[in-house]
């Protein structure tokens, strides 16, 4: 007689044992089997929250998902300029950004100032890389200001053809 278990973690060890039954009631369990699950690639993470956008940047959280028994690597971001300012398809601005280790924010840039941005994200083991999550809520990404004025430039050294000198931003 076979039995399948389905629901399993992915990465972790399941254990089973049987007992007969029947009208009569339970019988004694039997000794327990254990079985590893294989490894696969990290689950589905949450869609990401822009918590700080700027002229040209987007900062982006994310909650870390399970990494199926082997640990995360890399995350991917995907993206993409909505259609929300009349831009066909091919005009708007999309992309990638891969983000090194196992993190669970970043500063995506340069971005293009005032247009509206969805972001998705995927995490990276070395089984391979999970799906995409859910896009963010749309995010605007702000107006470009001018630059703040300068320190007062001071001297560092010379030579016969050029000045260095530094200042403060």
């Amino acid at each position: 007689t076979t039995a399948v278990c389905d629901g399993l973690t992915p990465g972790t060890t399941g254990f089973a044992r049987v007992a007969a039954a029947n009208k009569c009631g339970y019988g004694a369990f039997g000794p327990p089997v254990d079985a590893d699950m294989k490894d696969d690639v990290p689950q589905c993470p949450q869609r990401p929250r822009a918590i700080e956008v700027g002229p040209i940047h987007a900062k982006l959280s994310w909650m870390l998902p399970y990494d199926c028994g082997e640990k995360i690597t890399h995350f991917w971001i995907r993206y993409s300029e909505t259609e929300t300012d009349g831009r066909s398809e091919r005009e708007r601005d999309k992309g990638e950004f891969l983000v090194v280790g196992r993190k669970h924010s970043c500063i995506l840039a340069p971005m293009l100032s005032e247009r509206e941005y969805t972001f998705e994200i995927a995490a990276e083991n070395c089984v391979g890389i999970g799906d995409w999550s859910l896009p963010s809520l749309p995010v605007r990404i702000a107006s470009a200001v001018a630059p703040l004025k300068p320190g007062k430039p001071a001297f560092v050294s010379s030579s016969i053809s050029s000045v260095v000198a530094r200042w403060n931003q």
